[in-house]
C-alpha cells in the first residue's frame, strides 16, 4: 500500500506523495466522507506529525501554514484553491467526550481535508473511511547512519 522512508530534508516530497496517494486511493473506494479526504497520523512525540502536516499545507498553498493546534485542538485553513482544511491535534484530550464536544460532524461539513494527530485519543469517533497512518522515528529497519533524521510513514488501514 503506502510505506515511505524519508529524512527531514525530504519531508516536502513525502507530503506530496502522501497527498497524491490519498486522492487516488479515496477516489477508488466508496466513502461516507462525502468528498472529504481524511487522514490520521499516529506516532510518538517528536516523530514529525506536525512537520509533515505543515509540508502538506505548504504544498496545498495554505496561508498561513499549519502549526500545532495542541492548545486549541483544531485549526482551520484554506488552500490556494479555496478548499477548507481542518487540522486537529488530540494530544491533550482527557477523553473522547472532549472530541465529541467539538461536534466532529460539523467540523467535516464542507471540508476538503481533515488531518488528525493523535487519533487514538478518540479513535471510536473518527469518521468512517479515514485513512490511518503511523509515523515512526528511527525504525529498526532504517539506515543506521541516518537514523536520527529518518522517518517511516506507513499506511495502517481504513477506519470502518
Amino acid at each position: 500500500m503506502f510505506d515511505l522512508i524519508f529524512g527531514l530534508e525530504e519531508v516536502e516530497v513525502a507530503a506530496i506523495e502522501l497527498l497524491a496517494w490519498m486522492k487516488k486511493e479515496q477516489s477508488l473506494r466508496p466513502s461516507r466522507l462525502q468528498g472529504s479526504l481524511a487522514l490520521s497520523l499516529s506516532g510518538p512525540m517528536g516523530s514529525g506529525k506536525t512537520t509533515l502536516i505543515r509540508a502538506m499545507g505548504k504544498y496545498l498553498g495554505c496561508n498561513p501554514l499549519p502549526t500545532s493546534p495542541t492548545f486549541s485542538l483544531v485549526q482551520h485553513y484554506m488552500t490556494s484553491e479555496g478548499e477548507q482544511v481542518v487540522h486537529a491535534d488530540l494530544f491533550r484530550l482527557r477523553d473522547a467526550r472532549e472530541w465529541l464536544a467539538l461536534d466532529p460532524e460539523m467540523l467535516l461539513a464542507g471540508v476538503a481535508w481533515l488531518w488528525v494527530e493523535w487519533p487514538e485519543k478518540a479513535l471510536n469517533y473518527m469518521p468512517e473511511g479515514m485513512a490511518q497512518f503511523e509515523l515512526e522515528l528511527g525504525a529498526s529497519n532504517l539506515n543506521a547512519s541516518n537514523l536520527p533524521n529518518q522517518r517511516r510513514l506507513r499506511f495502517v488501514g481504513w477506519l470502518s
